[in-house]
């Protein structure tokens, strides 16, 4: 019996590698800064960035990212950015979910969860900004 390919196949969440984050701050910059190819470059990152938890690749391009950051109130938010292709639930909701995971997982001690994710941002902002 011949089964249906699963369009997914090609389609992965995964955490963030030091070799997907120029592909991460590219999107970024594209998508939520609405920054064009020619001005990326120049483009110096914020704490608005955030630090990216989880990326969605399609065939080994990173196509989509979720991230943590600290929202004016103090509190972290998780938000997810994703290409116009790939802007579904499932896509959506795989890739909170696994930020979800990793943020957890990586800032475990409550009561300091909050101060460690900020720091986390600014040594991340801080390399990036100068490797760029």
């Amino acid at each position: 019996m011949k089964t249906q390919p699963d369009t997914l196949t090609k389609i992965q969440v995964q955490n963030v590698y030091l070799s997907e984050l120029r592909a991460v701050v590219n999107l970024y910059k594209r998508q939520i800064l609405h920054i064009s190819e020619t001005e990326v470059a120049n483009a110096k990152l914020t704490a608005a960035f955030g630090l990216p938890l989880a990326v969605l690749t399609s065939d080994r391009k990173v196509v989509g990212f979720a991230r943590a950051q600290i929202n004016d109130l103090g509190a972290i938010d998780l938000s997810c950015y994703l290409e116009e292709d790939f802007l579904d639930d499932k896509h959506y909701m795989a890739l909170k979910a696994k930020a979800e995971d990793n943020l957890h997982y990586t800032f475990s001690r409550e009561n300091q969860q909050t101060e460690d994710l900020a720091s986390a941002i600014e040594q991340l902002i801080y390399w990036l900004n100068l490797a760029s």
